[in-house]
């Protein structure tokens, strides 16, 4: 039973859309992929770098966190 059918008879319900219209598909464009590749290979030569530049300090202390002393 409709609560106001004389509102219903001047505005009929709108036709059911697709979704395709709704939802527009959103594509990786490649060269966007490409610029991500590029920026993941320089942050890897900076990390590389970084480890070569570490690799020759010297540790001091104890190297060691999970050894338990006996009383």
């Amino acid at each position: 039973m409709l609560q106001f059918p004389a509102m219903m008879r001047q505005f009929p319900a709108t036709p059911i859309l697709p979704t395709t219209t709704l939802l527009p598909v959103v594509a990786v464009p490649q060269e966007e992929e490409m610029l991500l590749s590029m920026a993941e290979s320089d942050l890897e030569d900076k990390l590389n770098d970084i480890r070569k530049a570490h690799s020759n300090l010297m540790i001091i202390g104890k190297a060691g966190f999970g050894v338990r002393r006996r009383r």
